[in-house]
Parts: structure tokens; sequence; C-alpha cells
């Protein structure tokens, strides 16, 4: 015990003390006082070995300092060295994951207001996963659709009812569900552009790709 709290107190008196009079508690967590000042920058020629080990031990003291500290309260950051801290905001870029590409493409029609497959649909499917088993596309989608027939509400529903009978009549055909990317999207994203109140019978439909 005793030596765990001399190696706490050594790294709290790099930010900022460990006394009789201020618990260690408080030393971690309070926000003013200057416990981390960078040194001022040295020319490349006058650079040093000993620079160097200076200067990591500073990036050391500062990312023990910024992993309690919010952004705004950081000092600045040691020479040569990008925090992501802007202006008093943590800036985090993030790059919007691409959808994959799609190499296949299939669809399976349905009668109208029934979530039910046909029968003629049944080769399809057949189809669809006999080429999950032989191409192994890293994903497949399947997203059901309605016309525009109906309230929102209910095609919404009445899509997810039509996308979870094709996603389970593949998974009887041996595709783990673990491949399903399954998504609804009721009278939304029609193939044939109809006006609300519209009964049509390409709209009425699952899709399922193949994407790598």
């Amino acid at each position: 015990m005793r030596a765990k709290t001399i190696m706490l107190c050594s790294v709290v008196l790099t930010l900022g003390g460990c006394n009789s009079h201020n618990s260690m508690w408080h030393g971690m967590v309070k926000s003013s006082g200057s416990r981390y000042t960078p040194r001022a920058e040295i020319s490349q020629k006058d650079y040093t070995s000993q620079n160097r080990m200076e200067d990591r031990m500073d990036k050391k003291s500062y990312k023990e300092y910024e992993h309690r500290e919010s952004c705004q309260n950081y000092r600045k950051p040691p020479r040569n060295y990008n925090d992501g801290c802007i202006e008093d905001e943590m800036v985090a870029v993030v790059t919007p994951a691409q959808p994959k590409k799609i190499v296949r493409s299939y669809t399976v029609l349905f009668d109208f207001d029934k979530s039910n497959i046909r029968g003629n649909e049944m080769a399809t499917l057949d189809r669809i996963a006999q080429e999950i088993n032989q191409y192994h596309p890293k994903q497949v989608t399947v997203t059901g659709y309605t016309d525009s027939h109906g309230t929102d509400a209910y095609n919404r529903t009445l899509s997810r009812h039509r996308q979870e009978a094709v996603s389970y009549a593949l998974m009887q055909r041996g595709i783990k569900n673990q491949m399903l990317d399954r998504n609804s999207r009721g009278e939304y994203d029609q193939a044939v552009q109809t006006d609300d109140g519209v009964k049509n019978q390409e709209n009425r439909r699952v899709v399922i790709d193949f994407r790598r």
C-alpha cells in the first residue's frame, strides 16, 4: 500500500501537488492552476538527446492531464504535438462509412396489402440463396417497400413484414441471419414514382442487394 501511495503521489506531484493539506482526489480533478507548461521552442541545430527525452516526458504529462480534463480546460500542448483540440473545442474528424458497392440485385414482388411470398417468387429466392453461397458477398441487404396506398405508419409496418418474410425464407435456405442487413422503407424510395394513394405493383416489393 505504501508503494502504491508513493507512485500515485509522484504522478500528482507532476500535475499539481500531493500533500497533507490537499487530498489526492482534489489534486487530480482540480481544473484551475497551472499544472502543465510547455517549454520554449528549440531550433533543430540545438536539439539534443536530452531535449528529446524531455519532450517525451512533456507529452506523457500532457496526456495524463488530457485524460481527466475537458478540452476547454486544456493548456497549450507540447511542442510538435497535435492533440486535436482546436479553439478550445475537441474536434473529432470522422469519415463517414461509405456504403459497399452493389454487385447484384434481386426484387421479390408482393400482392396488394400482403406480406406472404407468392409461389412464383420461390424460384427467385432459391437462386438468391444459391448465389450467396457461391459468391460470398460481404453484405446482403434485404429492404422492404410498399406502394403509396395507405397511411405512412401502416405502410412502414407492412414493408417490415415483407422484409421479415423474405429474410426468413432465405434463412430456411441455409443463409445465416448474421449475413442479412435488414431495412424497411414503407412507401419511400419508390421504384415508380406515384402520387399518394396509388396502388402500384412494382412498388410492392423487397429488394435484395449483394454488396462488396
